[in-house]
């Protein structure tokens, strides 16, 4: 197998809140295994002149560099002359909502998704919500001698996803066994119109959305479409906030006390108390794609693609940016594009 050269310098942009003290430190270690320096800035937070003087420096001394990068780093800030120097950027999320369509068709390295690290906790959250709310288990100390339990099934339920990305895959293979009912929506993977849209969400009992956000898929539940519908409409939301208009769903909860949402993210994070009037919303702070083994799935991602680069392997061309902005580009059909 062919060898080339990894970057000299790992740099880690950002850190998020959720990551244990020890994460770093192994991330470090890793870094140092593979033959590079690393580095650990707070990119997002770098407001004072000492700071980004240090980064000048940095820059200045290195002669290469892997970025690794989350939600939270403001991309287009990015110094000119840190890009010149980067061979790979590592994007351990899913969502891309803070690289920007021209950004990314500048750049000459590849920009690498980590869809593979939370899908599996994000789609477990969505079906462990949908199957706690439709089929709650009462708890029995005595033998209850109707032995009724008035529930309804999926298979009687109309269920609309949205997004048939690696999260909604997942969603559809546990849900396709327990219900016929299954409507998929993702017109550019050959499922539906944007023109059915409307009729969608008229005949749907439960919406879960697995898409990510971008200029496309923002507010696609609206203020213009929330009143299609139902009274008792269960929503599940772990993928992005702005998909749904905030103020609309609010509104529509209020006036529909048997409808339902389950939030895990929302348009200004964090929430502050904008739900503390609704008694038929659950919101969770952004946790749909922790686990306790997220740290070390993260590095297990880094890891494989900065071997596949030492190796002069081909990275996989679904996981790098480019190639889903290219698509979103070059459609000719003047549909919206829901990237996932």
């Amino acid at each position: 197998m062919p060898q080339t050269r990894l970057p000299d310098t790992f740099l880690r942009l950002d850190a998020s809140s959720y990551h244990r003290p020890q994460f770093f430190q192994d991330e470090k270690n890793l870094a140092q295994s593979l033959g590079m320096k690393y580095q650990l800035i707070h990119f997002s937070k770098m407001d004072s002149l000492k700071k980004q003087e240090e980064l000048q420096h940095l820059t200045n001394t290195a002669q290469s560099f892997c970025l690794v990068t989350n939600t939270h780093t403001p991309i287009v800030k990015l110094p000119k002359d840190l890009l010149e120097k980067t061979h790979i950027l590592l994007h351990p999320n899913s969502g891309y909502d803070n690289f920007p369509m021209d950004w990314v068709q500048k750049q000459k390295f590849p920009i690498v998704l980590g869809n593979e690290i939370r899908s599996q906790a994000v789609a477990h959250y969505t079906i462990n919500e949908l199957l706690q709310h439709e089929n709650r288990i009462p708890s029995q100390k005595s033998w209850d001698k109707s032995r009724n339990w008035d529930r309804t099934l999926l298979d009687e339920k109309e269920i609309l996803l949205i997004g048939m990305g690696t999260i909604g895959h997942l969603i559809q293979q546990v849900l396709t066994p327990l219900t016929s009912r299954l409507s998929l929506f993702d017109p550019f993977k050959g499922h539906g119109k944007f023109s059915d849209f409307s009729s969608l969400l008229k005949k749907a009992d439960i919406i879960l959305f697995a898409c990510s956000l971008n200029e496309s898929s923002r507010h696609l539940l609206s203020e213009e479409n929330i009143d299609l519908l139902k009274e008792d409409i269960l929503i599940i939301n772990g993928a992005r906030g702005p998909l749904i208009n905030e103020s609309s769903l609010i509104d529509f909860l209020a006036d529909h006390p048997k409808a339902y949402a389950v939030l895990d993210v929302f348009e200004e994070e964090p929430f502050q108390n904008q739900f503390e009037k609704l008694n038929n919303i659950k919101t969770t702070s952004h946790i749909a794609g922790v686990s306790k083994n997220l740290d070390q799935r993260i590095l297990n991602f880094e890891e494989k693609y900065l071997e596949l680069l030492l190796e002069d392997r081909e990275l996989p061309k679904d996981l790098l940016l480019q190639n889903r902005i290219i698509s979103h580009a070059t459609n000719t059909n003047k549909e919206k594009r829901i990237l996932l």
